[in-house]
């Protein structure tokens, strides 16, 4: 029984989700533009939803290796897409849109490739 991408991307995603719950680590978590004050709320509902969204995603990805029941495995990709439609718009809800982000300068004008005198140290 071959594994489909799909699968395999699903335990992959449902691993990521669950260590990023447990550690409270992660790019998931920077957010710098979270309303003052919101920032406790933000992490502790993220890390639940995190929780959530892990196990739906492994029930869903093992449901569909092992040929459980069908109807289980669309219910459980339903409600997986709904709880990520969900924490988008808690993020997005948290979010402080008001703030404009920093201008980046290009990265040959941060960090030149060469970085050449203009004295000459042959002297």
């Amino acid at each position: 029984m071959p594994l489909q991408m799909l699968d395999i991307f699903m335990l992959a995603a449902g691993a990521y989700l669950l260590i990023s719950a447990v550690t409270g680590k992660g790019k998931i978590y920077e957010n710098p533009n979270v309303k003052k004050g919101k920032e406790e709320k933000y992490r502790k509902t993220l890390r639940a939803a995190l929780f959530g969204l892990s196990f739906l995603s492994i029930l869903q990805a093992l449901s569909s290796i092992l040929n459980w029941n069908k109807t289980l495995s669309i219910a459980l990709w339903c409600a997986l897409m709904l709880g990520f439609i969900a924490l988008i718009v808690f993020t997005v809800r948290l979010t402080d849109r008001s703030v404009k982000p920093e201008e980046q300068l290009p990265k040959s004008k941060k960090h030149p490739a060469f970085d050449f005198d203009d004295e000459d140290k042959s002297e």
